[in-house]
């Protein structure tokens, strides 16, 4: 990811997503500060989503294994990017599913939650300009 990308700001999305000729996924992030219940997650969610990862901070961001999802997509925003990485250098384990649809982003957010993750993350890069 260039440095130009990522504004320094994690408050606001420095709007990259939005500019990109690729297609962005559309994700649902799940933190968890116990690693078991993490994995437990993504071993359901397996079945049913088009790609499933677990982030950890044994290694550096970039070189996690993203299992079917581009590692730039998850870094499409620097905000998204910032908070994933922020995440991991507190020792958290991430999940992050690849959805395909809406109907299936608030399915996937429900499995999350009903995980009693610590933290759920969402992010339509779908295409979907908003005002600025």
């Amino acid at each position: 990811m260039s440095e130009d990308h990522i504004d320094g700001n994690p408050s606001a999305c420095c709007g990259g997503c939005q500019n990109g000729a690729n297609p962005r996924p559309r994700l649902v992030i799940g933190i968890f500060n116990d690693a078991d219940s993490a994995s437990g997650v993504a071993r359901k969610l397996r079945g049913t989503a088009h790609a499933v990862c677990v982030l950890s901070n044994d290694e550096p961001l970039l070189a996690q294994d993203f299992d079917g999802l581009p590692p730039l997509s998850l870094m499409g925003c620097g905000r998204l990017y910032q908070q994933v990485a922020a995440q991991l250098e507190l020792g958290a384990s991430i999940v992050v599913v690849d959805a395909l649809s809406p109907e299936q982003q608030l399915g996937f957010s429900r499995v999350f939650l009903e995980s009693k993750c610590d933290l759920l993350l969402t992010h339509d890069g779908s295409g979907a300009k908003h005002a600025d």
